[in-house]
């Protein structure tokens, strides 16, 4: 079997997450990075044609979105399940990635750590408006994501799941933002999941560039 190649910026929390998923299962790939801030490589759209990232391919094959590229990696490849054999904690893990993907995201990255930390590096001012109207929102998905970490200590069964990949690399760039780091003090069970997984070699080992 061939590597599979992974595409994008080791700075994007989704293409982290892919990277710890193949971290966690074992498997060598090849990563092919551009910062899509500086513009898109040319011919891109082939692989991801609504330009987003990651992008994967594997044995001649081409997927993009990265729920369906986590499931292939833990479906694909040797190692250790990253998702649940109980129903009930399938669909568990389920939720919290739709809960990233649909609120917390564009609350905790869009509308918080990118106005706070990206704008300004790369020499915007930042526009308190949006960081002051994602608050409740934000709020919310932290307390959410707080409730649902189970006595385990993850998000779903008894171990690492596709979820815990998913939320870590949101997590890691919320508590580098005053605001992040604020909620967090008021979510312990999340703040002590955090501090679990950055323990693991799969999360030290594909830590971002900046953040």
């Amino acid at each position: 079997m061939s590597k599979p190649t992974l595409y994008g910026p080791g700075f994007s929390t989704y293409v982290r997450s892919c990277r710890i998923a193949l971290a966690e299962k074992g498997a060598e790939y090849d990563m092919q990075e551009f910062n899509f801030l500086e513009g898109w490589p040319e011919g891109y759209e082939n692989r991801h044609p609504f330009l987003k990232v990651p992008a994967f391919s594997h044995d001649g094959q081409n997927f993009y979105e990265t729920s369906a590229i986590l499931r292939y990696i833990d479906e694909g490849f040797e190692g250790n399940s990253l998702q649940p054999s109980v129903a009930s904690e399938r669909a568990a893990m389920n939720c919290v990635m739709s809960i990233i993907d649909c609120y917390a995201y564009d609350a905790l990255i869009t509308r918080t750590f990118i106005p706070r930390a990206v704008v300004p590096m790369i020499g915007g001012e930042t526009d308190e408006s949006i960081i002051d109207g994602a608050k409740d929102d934000a709020l919310k998905s932290i307390t959410i994501l707080n409730g649902l970490v189970t006595e385990a200590g993850v998000f779903a069964g008894n171990s690492l799941s596709l979820a815990d990949a998913l939320v870590l690399p949101v997590l890691h760039y919320t508590s580098q933002t005053p605001e992040g780091q604020a909620l967090l003090t008021g979510a312990p069970a999340l703040s002590a999941w955090l501090e679990r997984m950055n323990e693991r070699d799969s999360v030290k080992n594909t830590m971002p560039q900046f953040g």
